[in-house]
């Protein structure tokens, strides 16, 4: 059985070894982290921070600056229609200030960030900035976004999205479209929590 050496330090060399692995290691957008930390003496987790880290110092300087709800609106939305073809993403106006990798980036940390995601999609709904037109095409936004999510991913509502979609539903009470589009995902809801007790109970 190998043993892993925990460094806390990474050296120059190390990080130009772990992009090339990253390299090697990444086919359709999925890099095989367990792969990769077998060459570094580290685990996946800190393989995949470190990695991290060296992408965000090595971006252009505009990927340092502050993403707008519109951006990462349309990133999800694009993502959702388009799926993760990042240069055809890029092609959309607001978008097409960062790169690729940039948007790939971006795209996993605000997918792997509950509580990032949670607060943003709260924010839009609880606006009161945003006049009727644009608040409800936010909402189609949205409705793209949990549609993806909990009918085309399979994944089952966490609560507090659970809320702000209930929310979402209740202040679209006259806009009988988007009260259409929310309802589809609140039909399909008992299936998806019936199909995840269900993996779980084989588990």
């Amino acid at each position: 059985m190998k043993i892993m050496v925990i460094q806390n330090k990474w050296s120059d060399d190390e990080r130009e070894k772990l992009q090339q692995l990253v390299k090697q290691y990444t086919q359709n957008n999925r890099t095989q982290w367990t792969q990769v930390s077998k060459f570094m003496d580290r685990s996946p987790n800190q393989c995949k921070t470190q990695y991290s880290i060296v992408i965000s110092k090595n971006a252009p300087k505009n990927c340092n600056m502050q993403w707008t709800i519109d951006q990462k609106l349309q990133l999800i939305q694009n993502v959702a229609i388009y799926g993760k073809k990042w240069e055809l993403i890029r092609k959309v106006d607001i978008l097409s200030q960062f790169t690729a990798e940039q948007l790939r980036q971006k795209y996993l940390f605000f997918q792997n960030n509950k509580l990032l995601r949670t607060k943003m999609l709260e924010k839009i709904i609880t606006t009161d900035q945003l006049n009727p037109k644009e608040f409800n095409e936010r909402q189609v936004e949205l409705y793209t976004y949990m549609y993806k999510k909990f009918c085309a991913e399979k994944t089952p509502l966490e609560p507090l999205e659970n809320q702000i979609l209930q929310k979402a539903f209740q202040l679209n009470e006259e806009n009988i479209n988007i009260r259409e589009a929310l309802q589809k995902i609140f039909e399909k809801l008992p299936e998806l929590y019936q199909q995840q007790l269900i993996n779980l109970n084989a588990k």
